[in-house]
């Protein structure tokens, strides 16, 4: 991303569900390549539709979820970020240990050209200011990912699960942030 770019972030809206999905879409897809086949972003792909549809009813719902997104002048999506109430329902299902916090850091997605421009840090710090604790789920084969969760003051929780056959039987980490003073 070009330095002299102007970014904003904001929440996202209902009208905003199609390109919050593109930009998720399209990040995964960059963020995944290298342990995730085509054939499993081709089928996401394939109900895009479903998947905005989704998202516009999901951003609706204020109580449940907050989706923030950031823009470059021209409105184009660099980054999302969805903040909820937890556990999810799929954990509880399986039965995982409770969280140690209730509030899910629960997507940070960026396109690539946004990647290594500190707007992560930015539309983190915006959708989670650094005194929140929270929780998140990482991809073991995402070590970018980790890595910045780390620097973020996220630390590992010991629970470790796999993301289910729609997943390809990925397996994935908790880690949580707890609660720091405001500086």
């Amino acid at each position: 991303m070009p330095p002299d770019r102007t970014v904003s972030i904001r929440r996202a809206t209902p009208g905003d569900a199609e390109s919050y999905a593109r930009c998720r879409e399209q990040s995964m897809a960059a963020a995944y390549a290298h342990f995730m086949p085509q054939e499993f972003f081709d089928r996401r792909l394939e109900r895009f539709e479903e998947l905005v549809a989704d998202y516009a009813r999901d951003i609706a719902d204020v109580d449940f979820r907050a989706h923030w997104m950031a823009t470059d002048e021209a409105g184009r999506v660099l980054g999302i970020c969805t903040i909820a109430a937890g556990p999810a329902q799929w954990e509880r299902d399986l039965g995982l240990p409770e969280p140690p916090v209730q509030r899910e850091l629960a997507q940070l997605y960026l396109t690539p050209d946004a990647q290594g421009s500190g707007l992560a840090q930015d539309l983190l710090r915006t959708a989670l200011p650094p005194e929140q604790e929270a929780y998140l789920w990482c991809m073991w084969k995402n070590p970018r990912a980790e890595a910045f969760y780390l620097r973020q003051g996220f630390v590992h929780d010991g629970v470790e699960v796999s993301c289910g056959p729609t997943w390809l039987d990925q397996r994935m980490f908790r880690m949580w942030r707890p609660r720091r003073p405001r500086a």
